[in-house]
């Protein structure tokens, strides 16, 4: 394990080349590396001055972490949205599609009984002529 600038040791994960660029440890390394550091100065204007540069450094890192999650928002209500769309016009053409199909079976259903209709007179007219 590696030590850290700010003293710490890294776990065995960060060695893992794959588990590092996972967006979970990149999130977490750019949290980790805008937390506060102690400062090892105990005068109270030195302190202040480092509280004062830390304390940026970790609002621009939550900013940052902010706007990554407002990003993801956005992007999730924009696939939201697409999918809703195709979802609407998906069951728009199945309804239009079910119509063209009822029309079909109506059109097929009406052939079916004019033929048998007119197949059943022509049997009955074929039998009733006495042959010689």
């Amino acid at each position: 394990m590696k030590p850290r600038a700010d003293g710490n040791k890294d776990t065995a994960e960060a060695d893992d080349p794959l588990l590092q660029d996972s967006p979970d440890s990149v999130l977490m390394n750019e949290y980790s590396d805008h937390r506060p550091k102690e400062s090892p100065s105990s005068s109270g204007l030195a302190a202040s001055a480092a509280d004062t540069e830390t304390a940026g450094r970790v609002d621009s890192g939550m900013e940052r972490l902010l706007v990554n999650i407002r990003d993801l928002l956005q992007s999730s209500v924009a696939i939201m949205t697409r999918l809703r769309h195709e979802k609407d016009e998906n069951e728009r053409m199945m309804n239009d599609w079910m119509v063209a199909a009822a029309v079909i079976d109506r059109i097929t259903f009406i052939l079916i009984a004019v033929f048998f209709v007119i197949g059943t007179v022509a049997l009955i007219v074929l039998c009733a002529i006495p042959h010689d």
